[in-house]
């Protein structure tokens, strides 16, 4: 089963990615946990990548492409995280699952209003040495005790550009996806939300 989770930014796609790929015994892989890994331990990529994601813009398709290929080849079960992007992304996913005989299965899109969106990036906090995800409550990291910061490419500023970049590069995947979209309620607490989507992800098994 082949399975992407795609919305706008501070829909919850992280956390309810990972929870539904193991409930359903999924890979999880999320692109963009991926790319922040390598900008935290200062590789060739991340080097190369840094400037790309702390200013909220887009690393290059064909790089991205290539990284979840190399990923994904070889596995039957896998849920992408934030992969495809944009329309284009997703043709390219086609022609690689074509050639291996299979195809997305299911996208899975979690519908969260802008405001309430905007609000909880504004709170979100992400730990500078393990990349766990918290929140403003929370002092320290609870998996590790380090420093917990806000996120780059969760500034104001640069979120109004990942919103614009949003609408313009990611909602036309609705349609492109419409044979097999399930739109599943984002709003509540996580265990309501994450009820709802293990529901949508049943009923398409």
């Amino acid at each position: 089963m082949i399975v992407t989770f795609f919305g706008s930014p501070g829909a919850g796609k992280g956390t309810q990615a990972e929870l539904a790929a193991e409930a359903f015994g999924l890979y999880y892989f999320s692109t963009g946990e991926y790319f922040r890994r390598e900008i935290r331990e200062d590789t060739l990529l991340g080097r190369e990548i840094r400037g790309i994601i702390e200013g909220g813009n887009f690393i290059a398709d064909h790089l991205v492409n290539r990284v979840v290929f190399g990923v994904m080849d070889g596995l039957p079960d896998v849920l992408l995280d934030g992969y495809p992007r944009n329309v284009p992304q997703a043709l390219s996913l086609d022609a690689f699952l074509d050639g291996q005989g299979r195809r997305m299965d299911l996208a899975v899109f979690l519908d969260v209003p802008e405001a309430e969106a905007s609000e909880r990036l504004a709170g979100r906090r992400q730990c500078v040495a393990c990349g766990a995800r918290a929140s403003m409550k929370d002092e320290t990291c609870v998996a590790c005790g380090a420093e917990l910061v806000q996120r780059s490419d969760d500034d104001p500023a640069v979120v109004h550009r990942r919103f614009l970049e949003y609408h313009r590069e990611t909602r036309p995947l609705e349609e492109h996806y419409q044979d097999r979209l399930v739109m599943v309620d984002g709003l509540g607490t996580v265990e309501q939300v994450h009820r709802r989507v293990l529901k949508a992800m049943e009923s398409w098994r």
